[in-house]
């Protein structure tokens, strides 16, 4: 194969179900030190780099991802906390149900389960939340973050109503 050392520009076909939706461009300054030149996006893919949560390269942007979990999880921990009536083994036993399934990479189990307790506390799944569980590497970052932040947050409240 031949190795060339100037520029070239490759055009990223972003795919959906109906066909055709966009295009993307990226440069590569050496042809041989790629293995891989071109592969295709998922939609869903698309849709997160679009929105900056992952790079080009399908890696999860663990600032931003860390952003919408922090902008998600205290609206829910506060509904879920009044919903339990304060109750904090509630909240723990949906911590450890939510942290068994990530470490058992039960991860549509963990969106099932955050899905359920959503339609329970009367809110609707964020957009952001469903765009991310489509694909894996972010899903696992987004749901550690989740995680901890609910830990965080429930920490707190029951700290606050044992004081009340």
């Amino acid at each position: 194969m031949r190795r060339f050392s100037h520029v070239l520009v490759y055009i990223y076909i972003i795919i959906s179900k109906d066909g055709f939706t966009g295009f993307s461009t990226i440069f590569l300054p050496r042809y041989h030190e790629f293995q891989e030149v071109l592969f295709m996006l998922t939609e869903a893919q698309a849709k997160l780099l679009s929105k900056k949560i992952i790079h080009s390269d399908g890696s999860p942007v663990k600032e931003k991802i860390n952003i919408i979990s922090g902008i998600y999880a205290a609206p829910f921990a506060v509904a879920f906390w009044t919903s339990t009536s304060q109750d904090s083994c509630v909240s723990n036993n949906m911590l450890t149900m939510l942290k068994s399934f990530c470490e058992a990479g039960r991860y549509s189990d963990a969106v099932s389960l955050l899905s359920l307790i959503y339609g329970i506390i009367g809110h609707k799944v964020p957009d952001e939340i469903i765009a991310i569980s489509a694909d894996p590497a972010t899903l696992l970052c987004f749901l550690r973050e989740f995680i901890l932040d609910l830990d965080e947050l429930f920490t707190e409240m029951a700290a606050e109503t044992t004081i009340t």
